[in-house]
């Protein structure tokens, strides 16, 4: 048992040198991948959804902003109700709105995010009493001009500090 795992291991680091002898940039298509297989691989056995970042990664890599965020609104029904892809969606989608400038869906889809993620309502409870009594409540703006003349009473520089010739200088 251990021999044929030592035999794998060696493939597998035998592969990895060829792979970056031969050109380093295959290791890492060779990641990507991997990557994008398992994730589609777990889609096609469950009733998931396909990733939502693979979707807007092609749109930027196609330049074309459109194209994923209407996949992805026709398909909210689906990632809403994925408890896997839910959070990915909601974050994506709010990127994908910023990138076309809707910024009144961005702010929708990052509400929407952030109350799946940690529902705002017990943070913003957690926070009313500091929210409600700024330590700056009662200041009043002062007149610039006072403001330095009553510092710069306290802390002015006397004459003799410029006129007093520098300890050890000949006369």
């Amino acid at each position: 048992m251990k021999s044929l795992q030592k035999i794998r291991r060696n493939t597998i680091i035998a592969f990895f040198t060829i792979c970056l002898l031969t050109n380093p940039a295959n290791i890492f298509d060779w990641f990507k991948l991997t990557a994008f297989a398992q994730q589609n691989s777990a889609a096609k056995t469950s009733n998931e959804p396909p990733s939502s970042s693979l979707i807007l990664q092609k749109g930027i890599a196609e330049n074309n902003y459109l194209a994923p965020l209407l996949e992805l609104k026709m398909r909210e029904a689906e990632y809403l109700a994925s408890k896997r892809r839910k959070s990915q969606y909601l974050d994506n989608l709010a990127l994908i709105n910023s990138y076309v400038g809707d910024y009144a869906a961005l702010y929708e889809y990052e509400e929407k995010f952030y109350e799946y993620i940690e529902p705002t309502s017990r943070k913003r409870a957690q926070f009313a009493k500091e929210l409600s009594a700024s330590p700056i409540d009662n200041y009043q703006p002062e007149s610039a001009l006072k403001a330095i003349a009553s510092i710069a009473g306290a802390l002015q520089i006397s004459e003799a500090f410029f006129c007093k010739e520098p300890e050890g200088a000949a006369a």
